[in-house]
């Protein structure tokens, strides 16, 4: 009994899972904006209040009504400069995790593609499709790390498809719904203080971070939501958009793989106790809601945008992995909060067929202090951005969008006196983010 409740209260794995995956560059958390490079120049501002443009339907599927044949292509490239430091650990309250105090790149690079086409398909009915990928983040720890037992690597894959529906209700009305389509792909790694486990059960000659093994999870799922949006004309130069995106749950089913066979203290749990034996996993893992408002502002040459969004992280509340067997559960607390997302932007057309912008963006953290950890080490940021427009004809124009984010510094202290802490121990530490994003679109009219 006494083991069976041990087991039940604490996790073995690492979990520096779901969702843990692709670039920090994004809107807060693991949503990525990376949509067009237009939006991006004007940090997004206003990118729900754009009539008759495919490129925008992204962020609301009422921009699709009243667009003839267009489609565009997007690639975004994320470069970051990602490191901690200070970092300790310790387990069972008394042990000092040895390992490296800093490091580099916590956090990996990578691209983010869009691609979206449309027109109208009869009278005032417009139909189109956005494949994108709407949510990632990737991050990687050295197996030597003072982080090995909280996060090591982990890499959390969205692509999604969304044929959308639009409809010009009059001259200064349109609306549009999409339906979600959302595959979702998890990876991670992990490694085990087997040695301490091994201890803390009764078998002699083991210690904590003496006979280290690993874990390697790999799942998927495909689920659905949708997508809704309405935009108004109010005058020749004011142009209001609203968008919302629902939740969308997933229930993941994958394998899993522990490696033994360089941790004698493993072996010895999983033959005694029948432990780190499970061969597959599920989680419920919901990905947020968001509702957003955008206006243009059209003064000419220049016009003015803005936007405001707010992402209901708060469904990312505790994740727990369901281990087949008698391996115990992987728990990882979050106990996220709501966010918002503030941004202005202005462009000027330089001359016919050159456009260039700006903008700002203010981006909050939904991490709450009281857990935040190495494995989502998201904080709040502000975003300075520039883009410009070229129209090489009547159909064709390409467009470049770059962002600069500044991270304020995450601070972390895990308690290792939690029950889901009773083997990874506590972690405290510094992490230290800035990055860059580059956007280039290609778009064209039929």
């Amino acid at each position: 009994m006494f083991i069976t409740k041990r087991l039940r209260q604490a996790s073995f794995v690492s979990f520096a899972a779901v969702a843990f995956t692709t670039q920090p560059v994004n809107a807060g958390g693991f949503l990525l904006e990376h949509q067009n490079a237009i939006a991006m120049g004007r940090a997004f501002a206003g990118a729900e209040a754009v009539f008759e443009d495919v490129a925008f339907i992204a962020y609301n599927p009422a921009s699709l009504a009243g667009a003839r044949g267009q489609g565009s292509i997007t690639v975004t490239g994320i470069i970051l400069d990602s490191g901690y430091q200070n970092a300790n650990g310790q387990l069972s309250g008394i042990n000092p995790i040895d390992g490296r105090s800093s490091g580099d790149t916590a956090l990996a690079d990578g691209i983010v593609p869009n691609l979206t086409i449309g027109g109208r398909l009869i009278n005032d009915l417009s139909i189109g499709l956005v494949v994108n990928t709407p949510f990632g983040l990737r991050s990687n720890y050295a197996n030597d790390s003072i982080f090995r037992y909280q996060a090591q690597e982990s890499d959390l894959i969205t692509i999604e498809a969304t044929p959308t529906l639009a409809y010009q209700v009059t001259d200064s009305v349109s609306i549009g719904a999409g339906l979600r389509i959302q595959y979702l792909d998890l990876g991670l790694s992990s490694i085990i203080d087997a040695g301490g486990a091994a201890s803390a059960f009764g078998i002699n000659g083991f210690g904590p971070q003496t006979s280290d093994a690993s874990a390697v999870f790999d799942g998927d799922n495909v689920d659905i939501g949708y997508t809704v949006g309405v935009l108004f004309k109010f005058t020749e130069q004011i142009d209001v958009g609203i968008a919302y995106d629902s939740a969308i749950d997933h229930s993941i089913e994958g394998a899993v793989a522990f490696d033994l066979s360089a941790s004698a203290a493993g072996q010895l749990l999983n033959s005694t106790f029948g432990l780190l034996g499970a061969t597959d996993f599920t989680t419920d893992f919901a990905l947020p809601a968001s509702l957003a408002i955008g206006a243009t502002i059209d003064l000419g040459r220049p016009s003015l945008f803005f936007s405001a969004k707010r992402t209901f992280w708060s469904v990312f509340d505790v994740v727990e992995l369901e281990l087949d067997g008698i391996t115990p559960n992987e728990v990882l607390t979050q106990n996220w909060t709501n966010s918002w997302q503030v941004s202005a932007g202005a462009e000027y057309i330089v001359a016919d067929g050159l456009t260039g912008r700006l903008g700002v963006m203010w981006d909050q953290s939904p991490v709450n202090a009281g857990f935040a950890s190495p494995r989502i080490p998201d904080s709040d940021r502000v975003w300075l951005s520039a883009g410009v427009s070229r129209e090489f004809n009547d159909r064709a124009a390409f467009d470049l969008g770059v962002a600069y984010a500044f991270f304020e510094d995450r601070e972390f202290a895990l308690d290792g006196s939690l029950p889901e802490n009773l083997f990874r121990g506590s972690a405290s530490g510094q992490l230290e983010t800035s990055a860059v994003a580059i956007s280039g679109t290609f778009r064209y009219k039929f």
